[in-house]
């Protein structure tokens, strides 16, 4: 041994003292950031995700969505009352000048400002007359949504690439989702957000990045401002329940992850309180309460009642998931599903479903407009039943896995139904059909089942690519058909020429700002009952009433024609003026 050199005392003890040292800062790292799974990268490498999906589904999806998108844009126009009310809502912004506060017809209303705000910046960089770029708004947001369910999947699991990869096609099989997407209203929009926030509460879950929080906040004030409280109901649920789903060797300190949400709430709380703290000092008092009880009610669609019971939910969530809520494959599959393949992806999605539905349910207002988020919840969850490698054989061969049963049972109860009692719950239309519609479906049906498909991919795939291409046709078929029975052009420009004679101008009945646009109004027009109409009539000699044929007319209106007299739909709208 050399000269100088002390060697240690205690070798052994030594030893001990730094195995210890090291088995204590393993544990800590363990206990604060969590066990990495083995086949993942180390987390908080990569924020933003990196695509790898095959080129030729990607093409597939999107050339779908491409032609519903231009079959809306090109086939029809603008229609009453549910896009006509977005542009009247705007157009009352733009030419008053002020942003802050949306009104209808004069009136502040509690509606979240965004979508109106992505309107006039489309005018700002085109014209107010060009609607192409303002109805492109809407198919947009739905392609990001799109884009957003290929990263959330890619999340929930990432060791099943073609769960990702083919989960676009059963979004935009989904009849009432391809029916709504492009349409000129705020929902595209706000399920933007509200997937956005979700992706970014995975990002915590998975990739224990500190940063996602911050993408958490905006996404959910951006959603807020968009539909109001209904992203928070969409969002929030399944972020508290978090234990029911965040299984896995990867799971969140809880503290950790709770704090986070927390943060991100107050976040959207602040993006949000710089809109409504100036908008509520600009109209008053009354318009924060307006925002809190109106939201909701503002949002429901023309051609959709409004009130529902309690459990309405119960049947519009499968009817609006329809083709998938019928699919025995699906079903069958799901009756098979063990302990071993149940992962934390299902779990998130049958909680996120769950919740928002039972939130939802709780509203005096109901619509099927509000189960986009459960929707896409559904969709991801059909995917994995469809496309997890683990899965395959379970109910694939059976007979009854095809559409054979569904569509044989829906024929039937098209025969059935119009011998039925009319029921305010059910449309109209199913009493109106003919018998020999039922028997048609029957027959498709039957004839489905000598046309066996036992492939899960040709058979998913093939009848999403028929739901687009039957609503690509109907869209088309309904501009060309319906778009000359529900043009108001006519009647708005005769308004906007009294208005700018200063002649006081009425509507009897309720006004949905349909003609605000069309007419480019920059005054309200007077709503009036029908009770009182006559009188309004008698004493503004000057003035002109706008009114439906089964709505109102004046008590000679047998004697005497109206000024004009336009087709809306299946009646008439007339304008009547006492001076001809």
């Amino acid at each position: 041994m050399r000269q100088g050199t002390n060697p240690p005392r205690h070798p052994q003890k030594s030893s001990k003292v730094r195995t210890r040292t090291l088995e204590k800062f393993v544990v800590e790292e363990v206990e604060l950031r969590g066990t990495p799974e083995l086949d993942q990268p180390r987390p908080r490498r990569r924020f933003l995700p990196r695509f790898q999906l095959p080129f030729g589904t990607v093409l597939g999806w999107l050339g779908l969505w491409l032609a519903l998108t231009l079959a809306t844009l090109a086939g029809r126009e603008a229609w009453p009352f549910d896009e006509t009310r977005e542009l009247a809502i705007a157009w009352e912004m733009w030419s008053s000048g002020h942003w802050r506060v949306p009104t209808l017809n004069g009136e502040p209303i509690g509606r979240a400002p965004l979508f109106s705000w992505l309107i006039l910046a489309a005018w700002k960089f085109s014209a107010v007359d060009d609607l192409m770029i303002v109805r492109a708004i809407a198919p947009a947001f739905s392609l990001g949504s799109l884009v957003l369910l290929v990263m959330i999947a890619r999340k929930l699991w990432p060791d099943s690439p073609t769960v990702a990869s083919h989960v676009p096609y059963l979004a935009l099989g989904a009849i009432f989702v391809a029916l709504i997407a492009p349409l000129l209203r705020p929902e595209m929009v706000g399920l933007f957000f509200t997937l956005l926030a979700v992706w970014s509460m995975l990002v915590m879950w998975r990739s224990r990045d500190a940063r996602a929080w911050l993408l958490f906040g905006p996404a959910l004030g951006l959603g807020v401002l968009t539909q109001g409280g209904l992203v928070l109901i969409a969002v929030l649920p399944v972020a508290l329940l978090a234990p029911l789903w965040a299984r896995g060797p990867v799971r969140p300190v809880w503290k950790h992850w709770y704090l986070d949400v927390v943060k991100g709430l107050l976040l959207a709380m602040v993006l949000v309180s710089v809109w409504l703290v100036p908008a509520t000092a600009m109209a008053g008092p009354l318009f924060l309460v307006r925002v809190m009880t109106d939201g909701f009610a503002l949002q429901t669609l023309e051609f959709f009642p409004a009130r529902w019971p309690w459990w309405g939910y119960l049947w519009l969530l499968p009817v609006a998931f329809l083709p998938w809520s019928v699919l025995p494959l699906l079903w069958l599959r799901l009756l098979h599903v063990g302990r071993a393949e149940f992962n934390a992806g299902a779990a998130f999605c049958l909680v996120w479903s769950a919740s928002t539905v039972l939130l939802l349910s709780l509203l005096p207002v109901k619509q099927p407009s509000f189960l986009l988020a459960p929707l896409m919840a559904l969709t991801l969850l059909v995917t994995w039943l469809s496309f997890e490698p683990r899965l395959d054989g379970r109910g694939d061969h059976h007979p009854l896995a095809g559409m054979t049963l569904p569509l044989v049972l829906a024929g039937g109860l098209l025969v059935i139904v119009p011998k039925l009692p009319r029921s305010d719950y059910l449309p109209a239309l199913l009493w109106d059909v003919s018998p020999l519609l039922g028997v048609a479906v029957m027959i498709i049906g039957i004839a489905l089942a000598w046309m066996p498909v036992h492939d899960v991919r040709r058979r998913i795939l093939n009848t999403a690519v028929f739901v687009i291409m039957l609503m690509t046709i109907g869209i088309l078929a309904a501009g060309s058909q319906l778009g000359p029975l529900q043009n108001v052009d006519t009647i708005a420009r005769a308004i906007a020429e009294r208005q700018a004679a200063d002649q006081p101008v009425a509507h009897v009945g309720p006004y949905r700002g349909e003609y605000h646009y069309a007419g480019r109004l920059t005054k309200p027009l007077l709503i009036l009952d029908a009770r009182d109409a006559d009188q309004w009539y008698t004493q503004h000699p000057n003035g002109a009433v706008v009114a439906a044929s089964d709505v109102w007319q004046p008590a000679d209106a047998g004697q005497i024609k109206p000024p004009l007299d336009a087709g809306f739909r299946d009646r008439a709208t007339r304008l009547w003026s006492p001076v001809r």
